[in-house]
């Protein structure tokens, strides 16, 4: 049974789930189910703003932006157009400030960057939906490395 404070913070991020799809005019799918009108062909009786949508995941965090990675590939539920929009969420994830990589970073090995590493590249060389990879020299022995960093708030949010 949950608590009164979790039951709290589940009411609080559905708020927030609500706000921000209302934002991008997407709060019908939270009160409403789609129904298909042909599944065979991924057509529906609603339409919905496919962009909205992407954008509204991509704003909620990982998790979400992972559902919407899921249901790209499957426009029978979804329908083409919006299936197509979601497939840009595999290859263009948003990336997360530096300034708040560095703290999850240095928070992780509990010393500063420049401690560990003599070279520390800002621009990430990949972005996906709850990670991000660093190009890095290790200060002890000059080891070219890459960085792989959980973006914050990652495990809360699929935990």
């Amino acid at each position: 049974m949950a608590s009164r404070d979790e039951r709290k913070e589940s009411r609080q991020r559905m708020k927030e789930i609500y706000s921000v799809a209302k934002k991008y005019n997407v709060s019908e799918l939270i009160s409403e189910s789609r129904k298909p009108k042909d599944p065979a062909q991924g057509e529906f009786d609603e339409e919905l703003d496919a962009s909205g949508l992407r954008k509204a995941l991509e704003e909620l965090g990982p998790a979400y932006v992972k559902l919407g990675q899921l249901l790209c590939t499957r426009p029978d539920l979804v329908g083409n157009d919006i299936a197509e929009e979601l497939t840009k969420l595999r290859d263009n994830t948003p990336v997360t400030p530096f300034e708040e990589i560095k703290e999850v970073i240095e928070t992780q090995l509990g010393q500063s960057l420049d401690e560990v590493y003599s070279e520390f590249e800002e621009e990430p060389l990949g972005s996906a939906s709850i990670g991000q990879v660093y190009k890095a020299v290790l200060k002890e022995n000059g080891e070219k490395v890459a960085v792989k960093v959980q973006k914050p708030g990652s495990y809360e949010l699929v935990a």
